[in-house]
Parts: structure tokens; C-alpha cells; sequence
């Protein structure tokens, strides 16, 4: 049973751990636009 329980938070830590890796992702994406942007004007 622990067992269990471990890998069942692990799969939840893991499933956090992506949605805070798209957000820095989504995070320099933006600012590369940005940057990108502002270099052309």
C-alpha cells in the first residue's frame, strides 16, 4: 500500500512539475516575441 501511495503522488508532483515547465516555456516565448517585436520597430 505505501508503495502506492508513493507512486501516485510522484505521478502528481510530475504532472505539477509540467505545468510550471510550460509556463517558463510559454514565459520566454513571450519575451523572445517581444524582444523580437521591438527590434523590428
Amino acid at each position: 500500500m505505501p508503495e502506492h501511495g508513493s507512486s501516485h503522488c510522484r505521478e502528481k508532483c510530475r504532472g505539477g512539475s509540467t505545468i510550471l515547465i510550460n509556463a517558463l516555456e510559454l514565459k520566454v516565448f513571450i519575451l523572445l516575441y517581444v524582444r523580437k517585436r521591438d527590434s523590428n520597430l
